[in-house]
């Protein structure tokens, strides 16, 4: 089964192990609402924190079979484009760098594949009318 874009159930929300990640550990945080998820392979992304001013990188998390504590860090670029038929932009998901442990690294190229779909599935999360093409690129 491929990636799918979809909101998160309560009970499927104790798979993501919130209280690994300091942004969820405030009093006012929020737990994330939607994730893209790929049962089959039991892998799944959400965002964590957002782009601010001067600083443009966002940060996912990344469950890999289980361990829900890597992170991945990402500039994701939406641009108008003549070329788009009608779409409302390009998207361009740019990967700088991969925190996970050590015991994973001999999956890394594995894990870049398996992202680069999911990125796919997340750009076009506002639905097929509104992007063009999807470029991911991963260091």
């Amino acid at each position: 089964m491929p990636f799918v874009d979809e909101r998160i159930s309560a009970e499927d929300g104790v798979l993501a192990h919130w209280e690994q990640h300091k942004e969820y550990q405030r009093p006012a945080s929020v737990n994330p609402t939607h994730w893209v998820i790929d049962r089959e392979r039991d892998v799944f992304v959400w965002h964590i924190k957002g782009p601010v001013p001067g600083w443009p990188n966002q940060i996912f998390g990344l469950s890999w079979k289980g361990d829900a504590g890597l992170r991945v860090e990402v500039i994701e670029t939406m641009k108008d484009a003549p070329g788009t038929a009608g779409k409302l932009c390009d998207t361009s998901v740019e990967v700088l760098k991969i925190k996970m442990p050590d015991s994973l690294k001999p999956e890394l190229d594995f894990i870049k594949s398996v992202l680069k779909e999911a990125f796919d599935v997340y750009a076009r999360r506002f639905g097929e009318d509104g992007v063009g093409s999807v470029l991911v690129s991963i260091f």
